[in-house]
């Protein structure tokens, strides 16, 4: 297991480093209906500079591209994104370009050249390690429209950058000790126990009492009853299934329970473990490693060890060069998320204003400096931002969920009921939203308004319920259509024997 851990490592070592100067920054985005969607989309030049790198420029072009491709990994990750996500992936874009630069600029201050043969051999490398044959590259090339000439370009940089990366690390020794101690960190880490309880959940009202009942299954306990007597008396999740919490290793529980796991043998049963849930008698009734014997790893955790030290002085020799790079970013919104990062509210407040009204149409913005006062407990000044950020962006149910809140907070409670309604037209089917409206309503004394919304609710609710009761009447019926198209062909088969 560690050496499949270890060999792919290996194998996208090059590439690892490349990503690791870039940014390492992770994710991307595309909204979706979440707040802040595509808060404060370019609208300048799409030559115009974002940013001025070393003297070098980055075109609002060349970010859209790069966050565009955040983005779209972000949305296949996870779908959903919040206004501070969104934001820190924008700048993380920015960051990246401008790491791109500042290291493509050290590459040719060194004048680090990849020659037609080094090029073609890491190709090579990569081809017969990926895709094992030419049939299979061509296939894939074709499938995801890139072209060779394309790749040597690419790889081209990737040769100079591993050039660079030698140059700036050099050779790197390991030794036995630290090679020892790393595979002792990896079996610990690794270690497995198939584990079971019973816990009998206390509290400072009833912690006498949890603890004599514990103790009185604790004295019947053994191995070959534990799951019957778990079933009887566990109270959690797990007692219906004898107690089992199947295959776990370090890092799952909580301290105290942790540590009296990992202390038992194959076949023992704690003592009672206190821990904040209670009382807990566990069960251990394997224990294993996937991790070989020293000898076996060692290769695969130097190879380890010398990419986290390359990894270590590559990042501490980036950090250095970006620290003495002469940046100037040009986007006040980026530069605005950049001081509220840095803590300075006062110039983030300033940049965001700027940012307006370099895009005046634009309510997103507004709804951004809005959150920023909300969490400066400026409920004032954030209400106004969400009236602007509403009146700019009327289609967005979101936008308008924030402002109820806002006001509902602020005792505006006639104006939150008007901006519920406006989250209500803009998402007809959110039974949430519409419980809230009614419950406010229900409050402000307007029965008739609270009861036509509730019988609203009902109708949503019902016509869920139908639509849930349809689709598992549709599935049931293709199971049963599956069963009896087995059942046909089981019996053509034995038919088929008894004719043999």
């Amino acid at each position: 297991m560690v050496n499949v851990l270890f060999s792919k490592m290996r194998n996208s070592t090059k590439f690892l480093i490349a990503i690791l100067i870039f940014g390492m920054l992770g994710g991307s985005i595309l909204a979706g209906g979440s707040l802040l969607g595509l808060w404060g989309g370019q609208q300048a030049s799409a030559q115009a500079a974002i940013a001025i790198v070393n003297g070098e420029e980055i075109s609002y072009n060349t970010f859209s591209r790069a966050l565009y491709s955040l983005l779209t990994n972000y949305e296949q990750q996870l779908g959903y994104i919040d206004s501070r996500t969104y934001q820190l992936l924008e700048m993380n874009a920015l960051e990246d370009l401008i790491g791109e630069i500042i290291v493509r600029q050290e590459v040719n201050k060194r004048k680090i050249k990849a020659s037609k043969a080094e090029v073609e051999e890491a190709i090579a490398e990569w081809k017969e390690s990926t895709f094992g044959d030419e049939e299979t590259f061509e296939q894939w090339l074709s499938m995801v429209g890139l072209t060779n000439d394309y790749l040597r370009e690419y790889f081209a940089e990737d040769v100079k950058i591993t050039k660079l990366q030698q140059q700036i690390t050099g050779d790197i020794a390991i030794t036995e000790e630290t090679l020892k101690e790393l595979y002792e960190e990896v079996r610990h880490a690794n270690e497995t126990i198939e584990v079971s309880h019973i816990l009998i959940r206390a509290d400072e009202d009833n912690l006498e009492e949890a603890k004599t009942r514990a103790e009185e299954i604790l004295a019947q306990i053994t191995p070959e009853n534990f799951a019957e007597l778990a079933k009887l008396y566990g109270e959690d999740g797990s007692a219906e299934d004898g107690g089992n919490l199947g295959e776990r290793r370090r890092g799952e529980f909580v301290k105290e329970f942790e540590e009296a796991a990992f202390a038992l043998e194959a076949g023992e049963i704690s003592g009672l473990v206190k821990s904040q849930f209670g009382y807990h008698i566990i069960y251990v009734s394997d224990r294993y490693n996937l991790v070989g014997e020293y000898e076996e790893e060692k290769e695969s955790l130097r190879e380890y060890a010398k990419n986290m030290e390359i990894q270590r002085l590559m990042m501490e020799w980036y950090e250095e060069l970006r620290d003495n790079a002469k940046v100037t970013i040009k986007d006040n919104k980026i530069l605005a998320f950049k001081y509220y990062l840095d803590g300075d509210t006062d110039k983030a407040i300033e940049h965001y204003l700027l940012a307006i009204e370099e895009r005046p149409n634009d309510g997103y913005l507004n709804a951004t400096l809005g959150e920023l006062y909300l969490e400066l407990e400026r409920a004032e000044d954030g209400l106004e931002q969400f009236k602007q950020a509403t009146a700019k962006v009327t289609h967005d149910p979101v936008l308008f969920y924030y402002l109820a809140q806002i006001n509902q907070q602020l005792g505006n409670l006639d104006d939150a009921v008007d901006a519920y309604y406006s989250v209500i037209e803009l998402a007809p089917n959110d039974v949430y939203v519409m419980m809230q409206a009614a419950n406010l309503l229900n409050r402000l004394e307007r029965t008739e308004e609270a009861q036509e919304l509730e019988a609203k609710i009902e109708e949503v609710l019902a016509r869920e319920k139908e639509l849930l009761e349809k689709s598992q009447q549709n599935s049931q019926e293709e199971t049963n259509v599956d069963q009896t198209q087995d059942q046909v062909e089981d019996q053509v088969d034995e038919t088929s024997e008894d004719s043999k």
